[in-house]
């Protein structure tokens, strides 16, 4: 049978000038650096054809940039 091995990640993102891992920040932050990773993705998927924006949200002071 075959062995397997847990693999482990982290995610780092620079936020408030400093270089944090992300796992250390409070759900709503990491929800909103999410949205935002994911507005900028579909907004160059579909440059030029149309713009994507997160409804009813703050932007994530400087988390992703």
């Amino acid at each position: 049978m075959r062995k397997t091995r847990e693999i482990k990640t982290r995610s780092w993102v620079h936020y408030g000038g400093e270089l944090v891992e992300l796992a250390t920040l409070p759900p709503e932050e990491r929800e909103r650096i999410g949205e935002k990773l994911a507005v900028d993705f579909y907004n160059e998927l579909w440059r030029g054809k149309a713009v994507f924006t997160a409804e009813n949200r703050e932007p994530a002071a400087e988390a992703v940039g």
